[in-house]
C-alpha cells in the first residue's frame, strides 16, 4: 500500500513524473530450516560451484553480503540488462569496510557471476573455517517506488516536493523502504558516478582540494562518468545481523558495456552515509 501512498501523493502535486518503479528485496527472518541449495540470500555461506574460489583481501577471506538467483528476480523490473539466469555473489570485507574512495580498495569486495549447471553448486564453508558474519536469510522481492528529486529542476516543484515530505511522504517512503536492484540512485554524500570513475583509474577522491589533487587525470576522465550505472544498494539489516555505520549504505556501481557483456570484475563499491 505504501507503494500507491508514494505515488498518490505526488500525483496530487503532479509529481508522478518522478516516481519510478523499481526492485526492491527484503529479508526473512532465519529459521532452522536451511535455505534451498542455490536460492536468493543475504548472508551465510555461498553455494559456489566447484571451479570458483572464495574471494580473498591480503588473506583474509571475504564476507558473502548476497547471493541473488537471477532466474527469481521479476523481469519486468530488470529486463535485459540483468540475464535471464545464473547467480550474482556480492563479497565484501566488513572488518577493514573500505569506503571506495581510493584505487587501493579495490580488492575489498568482489562481484562473481556463475550461469553454469545450478547442479554444479555446493555450499561452501569459509576457507578459514570460522563461521560467517551475517545470518542467512531468504529474501521477497517487491515493487518499490524511487522517488527521483534531483531531476526536479525549477522552484515550485522542488517546494512541492518539500511540503509532501511534511505531509507525510518520508514516512510512506520508509515502509516502502527495502534494499535495492538498478534503477536510479542519488547519494547523500556526493556524486557516486563521479567517485566510481576517478577512484577505480587511481584519483583519490577529495572533492579537489587536496594539495596533490591530479587535476589533469580528472579532467581527462570525465567523459566516463556517466557510463556508469547503479547495481545495487544494500541497507542495514537487522534479521541478518547487518551494521553499517552512520546510517550509511554500501552501493555497487558497473559500467553500462560490462554490465551488457555480464563482465562484473570491474564493479566498484561506495560507501555512504548521513
Amino acid at each position: 500500500m505504501s507503494t500507491e501512498k508514494i505515488m498518490s501523493m505526488l500525483r496530487s502535486k503532479k509529481l508522478e513524473r518522478i516516481g519510478e518503479p523499481v526492485l526492491k528485496f527484503r529479508t526473512l527472518p532465519e529459521t532452522k530450516k536451511k535455505l534451498p541449495l542455490g536460492s536468493s540470500k543475504l548472508g551465510g555461506n555461498p553455494d559456489l560451484p566447484v571451479g570458483i574460489s572464495w574471494p580473498v583481501n591480503d588473506g583474509r577471506p571475504l564476507d558473502l553480503l548476497l547471493q541473488l538467483n537471477l532466474a527469481e528476480l521479476p523481469r519486468r523490473f530488470v529486463e535485459s540488462a540483468l540475464p535471464a539466469r545464473g547467480w550474482l555473489y556480492f563479497f565484501y570485507d566488513l572488518k577493514q569496510h573500505p569506503w571506495g574512495f581510493d584505487v587501493s580498495h579495490r580488492h575489498g569486495w568482489r562481484v562473481l557471476f556463475y550461469d553454469g549447471d545450478r547442479k554444479a553448486l555446493g555450499r561452501r564453508r569459509r576457507p578459514d573455517a570460522t563461521d560467517p558474519v551475517l545470518r542467512p536469510c531468504g529474501l521477497t522481492f517487491f515493487e518499490g517506488i524511487y522517488v527521483n528529486w534531483p531531476s526536479l529542476q525549477d522552484e515550485k516543484s522542488k517546494s512541492d516536493l518539500h511540503s509532501l515530505t511534511n505531509e507525510g511522504l518520508f514516512q510512506a517512503q520508509v515502509e516502502n523502504s527495502g534494499h535495492r536492484i538498478l534503477g536510479n540512485n542519488h547519494g547523500c554524500q556526493g556524486d557516486m558516478q563521479l567517485e566510481s570513475q576517478w577512484a577505480s583509474h587511481g584519483v583519490f577522491l577529495c572533492d579537489g582540494r587536496c594539495p596533490n589533487f591530479d587535476h589533469a587525470k580528472a579532467e581527462q576522465l570525465e567523459a566516463g562518468i556517466r557510463n556508469w550505472r547503479f547495481l545495487l544498494a544494500l541497507h542495514s539489516d537487522e534479521n541478518a545481523g547487518l551494521e553499517w555505520t552512520g546510517y550509511g549504505s554500501l552501493y555497487f556501481w558497473i559500467r553500462d558495456d560490462d554490465l551488457r557483456n555480464c563482465d562484473f570484475h570491474n564493479v566498484w563499491a561506495c560507501f555512504q552515509c548521513t
